[in-house]
């Protein structure tokens, strides 16, 4: 499902030639079925609503169609919509989800401490 969606998302990329085109400084590339997360509503019901999540890629003149595609992935990775769709594809017990958002928690902190880290060193 995961190679479907990045495919989907990267094949809406690379079919619109217009993407490609110079003169556009700025290019919004989402595709419904792949930017739709779902995240707890703001309401007392507890439903879940859909959220869109639009990826922005600013494509330079002249720029390599790869490099693009490289940086759109990279770009969908990091957003993290992917990774929330793919737990979200089974029931998960509150057991389970809170092993998983502690993994998150300790793998943000890490990340947290590496660029500050980094900061330091400049």
């Amino acid at each position: 499902m995961f190679k479907k969606l990045v495919c989907l998302a990267v094949g809406t990329l690379a079919v619109g030639s217009q993407a490609f085109m110079p003169s556009l400084p700025m290019v919004k590339i989402s595709s419904s079925a792949a930017a739709r997360v779902y995240q707890p509503a703001q309401s007392e019901t507890g439903l879940r609503v859909p959220v869109s999540t639009d990826v922005m890629v600013s494509v330079g003149d002249g720029e390599n169609i790869d490099n693009a595609v490289k940086r759109f992935k990279r770009e969908v990775n990091k957003s993290g919509h992917l990774l929330d769709l793919r737990f979200h594809r089974y029931h998960e017990t509150n057991q389970e989800k809170a092993k998983r958002k502690a993994v998150q928690a300790r793998r943000k902190a890490r990340m947290l401490r590496l660029s500050l880290r980094k900061g330091q060193k400049l």
